[in-house]
């Protein structure tokens, strides 16, 4: 499926759940809350988004352990 205006998406390396909105030429600008509920905006290039959530693995997490 393609993504298109409206679509929740994700960052294949991780994010909060996003909205795609405005589509330019090879991506979308992005809308999401934070955790302090104010709402963020950024440019993503379709290569970097995902309509799956994606699985974020324990070892992704303790990156701070070593």
């Amino acid at each position: 499926m393609a993504i298109k205006t409206g679509d929740i998406v994700w960052l294949k390396s991780g994010s909060p759940r996003m909205t795609a909105g405005h589509k330019f030429n090879d991506g979308f600008r992005c809308h999401w809350f934070d955790s302090d509920l104010h709402l963020q905006e950024g440019n993503f290039v379709l290569a970097e988004l995902s309509e799956t959530e994606p699985i974020v693995l324990e070892d992704d997490l303790d990156d701070d352990d070593e």
